[in-house]
């Protein structure tokens, strides 16, 4: 039996929030596949740690600590581990969190620097563990494992990375080429 989740609105009383229980209500709502409610558990903490981590930091003395927190779903194949996954989405679009997940492709290591320098908090839903680390072995990336595993508890925002489009590059080519060709005549 599927339960729907329900998102708070202004008619919810404080009492009534304060009698909710986030990840009991989302384990209800997911238990529509044979995955362990441990599994619907971790999801749901990585939603509210995704959402939180946006603005909460935790002073510990002279550490701060973010609550970032990753998650790596292991089970034997057909357990349903993306549809569990994309089972957040309509949670988020109800709640009109849509932006914390990160929507990304890399074609190198400087496209994805520059995503994180542009959305320094989020969620990113990778697919199988194995096609992510197989495409950060790939030589376009060296050094990026190492770099994003940096980030899990470095605060430092790493710089933009600029880039001309390539109407600019067209641009410049011609001009150069112009150049060349005035600068060649007698």
């Amino acid at each position: 039996m599927k339960t729907e989740l329900e998102t708070p609105t202004k008619q919810t009383t404080s009492s009534q929030s304060a009698d909710r229980d986030f990840i009991k209500d989302y384990v209800k709502y997911a238990d529509v596949l044979e995955a362990p409610s441990a599994a619907h558990e971790a999801i749901a903490i990585a939603l509210l740690s995704a959402v939180l981590n946006r603005a909460i930091r935790i002073e510990y003395g002279a550490i701060t600590t973010p609550l970032d927190l990753w998650i790596a779903l292991l089970s034997h194949s057909g357990m349903g581990r993306n549809t569990l996954v994309e089972l957040a989405r309509p949670v988020l679009k109800a709640a009109d969190l849509e932006e914390v997940v990160l929507h990304s492709t890399w074609g190198s290591k400087q496209a994805l620097y520059q995503n994180v320098a542009e959305h320094p908090a989020g969620m990113w839903i990778w697919p199988e563990l194995s096609v992510v680390f197989k495409t950060l072995s790939d030589s376009r990336f060296g050094g990026v494992k190492e770099w994003v595993t940096d980030r899990y508890d470095s605060f430092a925002i790493p710089p933009t990375i600029g880039y001309l489009t390539s109407q600019c590059w067209q641009r410049i080519t011609s001009a150069s080429v112009f150049w060349k060709h005035l600068s060649t005549r007698s």
